[in-house]
């Protein structure tokens, strides 16, 4: 198994787990909500944990929170989890990004792997960097891009806390609501989801097959050539003398 599908593989592992762990959190939330309620109380400190939670969790990474959406959703209803996550999301993003641009490289390195600090850094267009954060947002690690864009970027605060608020709101609303319904709908919910995302890595890994394959015979094509020029230059050669 080569390194790009072993981490296909374990990255479609890793979100089979929180899928599950999200349904099991929502489950049991939804059965326990009232003893829930009480241990955590009705007013803004669990809003301000959880919160709290989701920023460390961006900025450190030890464990995904997604999960906690669920609870969250039980606890507060879908809108306000929505926005409470978005907010820490956001946050945390903000602080990853603000601690690359002001320490660099050396304290980057402690948190984050140094080898997908390079993966995403290539992702990093020149031009239209705005939209570009708002879909890479979609797609990769709060925690990660945040530094990422932090070492390498030219982004501005404000255009940086915009771009990563419309790129993981979405998600974050998403999941929050999603919380709200009943487990089978939840459940359904993933599987067209998942479905979804399995036909979109599946045309993406065609199409780098077919890059690869038209690389390779661009550069047979391209050793053949240089094959026949050398072979013209020796003849030259021989023929004058």
């Amino acid at each position: 198994m080569n390194d790009k599908r072993k981490e296909a593989v374990n990255s479609i592992i890793a979100l089979l787990v929180i899928v599950m762990a999200f349904l099991v959190a929502s489950y049991y939330s939804q059965i326990y909500i009232e003893e829930i309620r009480s241990f955590i109380g009705e007013g803004y400190t669990g809003m301000f944990i959880y919160v709290l939670l989701n920023v460390i969790e961006v900025i450190i990474a030890p464990v995904n929170l997604l999960p906690t959406i669920a609870i969250a959703s039980s606890l507060w209803g879908g809108f306000t989890a929505g926005l409470l996550t978005t907010i820490g999301w956001v946050v945390g993003a903000f602080v990853a990004f603000m601690l690359a641009r002001r320490f660099g490289l050396p304290l980057v390195r402690k948190l984050v792997s140094v080898d997908k600090i390079q993966k995403i850094e290539d992702k990093i267009p020149n031009k239209h960097v705005f939209w570009s954060v708002v879909f890479l947002r979609i797609i990769l690690p709060a925690d990660i891009l945040s530094y990422v864009l932090g070492l390498f970027s030219k982004i501005s605060k404000r255009d940086f806390v915009l771009a990563t608020t419309l790129g993981v709101a979405p998600l974050a609303f998403a999941l929050a609501y999603l919380g709200t319904f009943p487990l089978e709908y939840q459940i359904i919910a993933f599987v067209i989801a998942g479905t979804f995302i399995m036909a979109g890595y599946l045309t993406y890994r065609k199409k780098e097959v077919i890059k690869d394959e038209i690389k390779k015979i661009k550069l047979k094509r391209e050793l053949k050539r240089k094959e026949k020029r050398e072979l013209k230059r020796k003849d030259k050669l021989n023929s004058q003398y």
